[in-house]
């Protein structure tokens, strides 16, 4: 009977585990807004101010090429009740569990009397090297000099240097948010 239990134990754990989600670095595509007789500086004008709004900071405006790339905003944590960056309970949950960081990349194009606009959001997370365990007793200190009291990310020179950014995939759901923020904020300046 304990075998019995302990073979169907292993085959759930297999059938599990093969359901998991992973990180898949499938990308999946937003609709654009298109916004009807609009000027294009100030569909512009209104996501730079929706962008900032979000706590974004701008790295690259260019009107003439009709693009707006953000610096990487790490991802909002569960007390941070004013940032907007964590569009579902999923990411807020992997923002909280992950050190993770977000570039938007927002997109125009004149079609006709339309300003098309569309937005694209790129999330990184911070890949550590492995670090072999001590003992128990020292894992307030496995990736940083830490204590058991008092907890801070101070990473070792070494291993700061293998530290990497791991590109996980596009958040739809925050792409679809920054571009209502456009909308709304066009629809305001048009009045």
């Amino acid at each position: 009977m304990k075998k019995c239990i302990f073979w169907v134990s292993v085959g759930l754990m297999v059938f599990w585990s093969g359901c998991h989600k992973q990180n898949q670095v499938e990308e999946q595509k937003t609709m654009p807004i298109c916004l009807d007789s609009a000027a294009m500086d100030q569909v512009f004008t209104s996501a730079e101010s929706a962008l900032t709004g979000m706590q974004f900071q701008i790295e690259k405006s260019d009107p003439q090429a009709g693009q707006i790339i953000t610096r990487p905003l790490r991802g909002g944590q569960f007390f941070e009740f004013w940032r907007q960056d964590n569009a579902t309970a999923a990411e807020a949950a992997e923002s909280n569990l992950h050190s993770l960081q977000r570039t938007a990349e927002v997109r125009f194009e004149k079609i006709g009397n339309q300003i098309c606009v569309n937005c694209r959001v790129l999330v990184q997370r911070l890949s550590l090297p492995d670090q072999p365990i001590r003992g128990m007793g020292r894992v307030s200190g496995l990736f940083t000099e830490s204590s058991r009291r008092e907890q801070r990310l101070t990473i070792s020179k070494p291993a700061a240097e293998q530290a990497e950014w791991i590109h996980i995939g596009t958040d739809p759901a925050l792409e679809e948010r920054i571009l209502k923020k456009i909308e709304q904020a066009a629809g305001r300046a048009d009045r």
